[in-house]
């Protein structure tokens, strides 16, 4: 009897687009599937298996050695490679470890891989039980080693390139110790200091009110030595402090808001007078001593000066326990705004911060710079220390602008450090790349340096020695001349820095008549303005209405008088005050 033929047809799915229908698959590539790859998970899809024929024996009367015969040639074929595998491009073929993986489930494979991480086991290949015998003492510690490193390279060497930072520390703590904020110690102001101290002492000790007034040029220790001075007695009296700077009120009266706030006697409507009231019944009331700091006192200016008689007069009042000091630049503050002061017999004693001179801002910047220089590098030359010391003592004596001008060129130099370049072999977009993270040797900030950074600060135009300037000012017209001279006595006679345009251009028409010249009408006295300005001597902030065009003066007072070149002009118009008269 011939030989039977079992076969098992299964539908393939095709992986190429645009076939809908399942694969044919021929008579010598049709596929079984054997019961013990069959998985009954849902989202599983098994791998078929090769055909395999087996031929059954009419003669054979027991089934059973049917079955057996089937399941040894499953078996054979399970242990050639190619049953397993699909025809593809041809590879190494796989482990038996990846062929057990492919035909498990995924499940199955994740605990396969957990199960490889653990002590290794060997099995027999017949029935996949574990021997005995061929067990590995799985609890022997085997050391473990670090691992190593292979050159995949060969035996060629390569060079590392390592990125490194260029070391501008030095520079940074430069920067550092040149800030202008309040400093551990104060130099070259002992004599004020100690007048402050006795003049607070005296008045803690005896609980008395009293004022003080301390008047300087900016950048000359006036706020730094009295904030100095008020921490440190804190710490060993009882009173209370109260520092406020005038120039954050848009009005004089605010004051009394930000008095009574502070003081904690806010009353219940918001009328100046109840303020006030309140505030004199909070100071003439038992308690510890009040300290009130005023700094820039003279922007407290009011009609008839009302703002600063009630402040300096509340000291002046009984059982009062008030404290005054008012800082200010004018010189004359209280003479001269507050005449009255003296007739009450409250005019405050006055102290005056004289501007730093060459030897003390030379002092001041060493001490400054003598943390780092200590070490033995030197950042910045000392002939370039006292070229800033006599240009700043010459024009101000403002300490803030000397320690300004000193730590500008380090900046410069920790920019231009870390700032790569095409000659440094990389490219300038992206970081510094060196071989070797040596820094760079420590240059000193020279006379170039800071000649340039105070030609940026002090510089003027008009001052230069170009002849061409000189040639522009003594040809300028009568009319601008007198323009620049009524801007002067304007700024001279008042507190503002700005100008308007119709108020300039009323004075400057009285000091045209007086000197027997021409004037125009509005829209021309615009013109001569733009022309003054185009020479880079005066600023215009432009207005709607042109008659509110403020004008400012972008020179110094002492370059204006280079600028008109008529020293008899100059001095006849500063001493008429009565064009300013209306």
């Amino acid at each position: 009897m011939p030989s039977i033929q079992t076969t098992v047809n299964f539908p393939i799915r095709k992986t190429r687009s645009g076939t809908k229908n399942a694969a044919v698959v021929k008579n010598q590539d049709q596929l079984i599937i054997s019961k013990h790859s069959v998985s009954a998970k849902k989202n599983y899809l098994s791998r078929p298996r090769r055909k395999c024929e087996v031929d059954r024996d009419e003669n054979r009367e027991n089934r059973g050695e049917q079955s057996t015969e089937l399941n040894k040639n499953i078996a054979s074929n399970r242990n050639s490679p190619q049953a397993f595998c699909t025809p593809r491009t041809p590879k190494k073929s796989p482990s038996r470890d990846t062929q057990l993986g492919e035909l498990c489930s995924p499940s199955k494979r994740a605990k396969e891989s957990s199960e490889n991480n653990a002590p290794e086991i060997l099995q027999t290949p017949e029935t996949g039980k574990i021997s005995p015998l061929r067990t590995k003492n799985i609890t022997q510690s085997e050391p473990t080693h670090a691992p190593v490193r292979r050159n995949i390279f060969g035996s060629k060497s390569f060079t590392t390139v390592q990125l490194s930072k260029r070391d501008v520390s030095c520079y940074q703590h430069a920067r550092q110790v040149l800030h202008t904020s309040v400093p551990s110690r104060i130099l070259c102001r002992e004599k004020e200091i100690l007048e402050i101290a006795d003049f607070i002492d005296s008045h803690l000790d005896h609980r008395s009110s009293g004022s003080m007034y301390i008047s300087g040029a900016p950048g000359t220790g006036k706020t730094c030595c009295l904030t100095q001075i008020l921490e440190a007695k804190k710490l060993k009296r009882n009173f209370k402090s109260i520092f406020v700077n005038c120039m954050s009120f848009r009005s004089s009266t605010a004051i009394y808001n930000k008095i009574s706030s502070e003081l904690s006697c806010m009353p219940n409507s918001s009328s100046q007078r109840d303020v006030l009231k309140s505030i004199e019944k909070k100071l003439t009331d038992t308690g510890s001593m009040v300290v009130l700091v005023l700094d820039e006192i003279d922007h407290l200016d009011s009609k008839n000066q009302e703002v600063l008689y009630t402040l300096f007069d509340w000291p002046r009042q009984k059982n009062s326990r008030l404290l005054l000091i008012g800082i200010a630049n004018a010189f004359d503050l209280t003479e001269r705004v507050l005449p009255r002061l003296q007739a009450l017999g409250c005019q405050p004693p006055v102290l005056h911060f004289k501007p730093y001179t060459r030897q003390q801002i030379v002092t001041i910047l060493d001490d400054r710079l003598k943390e780092i220089q200590s070490t033995g590098t030197h950042v910045i030359h000392p002939m370039a220390l006292q070229l800033c010391a006599r240009k700043v003592a010459a024009c101000a004596g403002d300490i803030r602008k000397a320690l300004d001008v000193c730590s500008v060129p380090f900046y410069v130099k920790c920019q231009q450090i870390l700032k790569p370049t095409a000659d440094d072999g990389c490219n300038p977009g992206s970081p510094r790349k060196s071989l070797s993270s040596s820094s760079l040797p420590v240059t000193p900030v020279g006379m170039q340096h800071i000649s340039s950074v105070l030609h940026e600060v002090y510089g003027s135009r008009v001052l230069s020695s170009d002849s061409e300037n000189s040639a522009r000012f003594s040809t300028m017209p009568l009319q601008h001349k007198i323009l620049l001279c009524s801007l002067l006595l304007v700024l001279r006679n008042g507190k503002v820095k700005e100008v308007p345009v119709g108020k300039l251009q009323e004075i400057w028409t009285r000091l045209c008549k007086k000197h027997h010249v021409s004037e125009f009408d509005q829209s021309e006295f615009m013109g001569i303005c733009t022309l003054v300005e185009s020479q880079g001597v005066i600023g215009l902030k432009k207005h709607k209405e042109s008659r509110l065009t403020k004008i400012t003066l972008k020179i110094d007072e002492k370059e204006v008088e280079h600028v008109i070149q008529d020293k008899m002009l100059l001095a006849s118009v500063l001493s008429d005050k009565t064009v300013l008269k209306k």
